[in-house]
């Protein structure tokens, strides 16, 4: 069966894969879903800050300060996504 019983029991776990594709099809499933909601959270912050245009800021004036703001936006919300999908 599994492995991991235990894990099982508590809830850790509850879509046990029990084949190989099915672990391949979990993980493009939560990876593609992953993609989408860190897109989604990057365009409500870029809703939130009206006043900074971040394509024109990176793009024409490649301002490293608004690329470095970004980048920990962005895995700020992977964090945040990670520990919801794990736990």
């Amino acid at each position: 069966m599994t492995a991991f019983p235990a894990l099982l029991a508590e809830g850790i776990m509850p879509w046990p894969a029990t084949a190989l594709w099915q672990s391949l099809l979990y993980t493009i499933i939560f990876g593609l879903l992953g993609i989408l909601l860190v897109a989604f959270g990057f365009k409500v912050f870029d809703w939130l800050l009206p006043k900074v245009d971040v394509e024109v800021e990176l793009a024409e004036r490649q301002n490293l300060a608004v690329a470095i703001v970004v980048a920990a936006v962005v895995l700020g919300i992977s964090a945040v996504i990670v520990a919801a999908m794990v736990g």
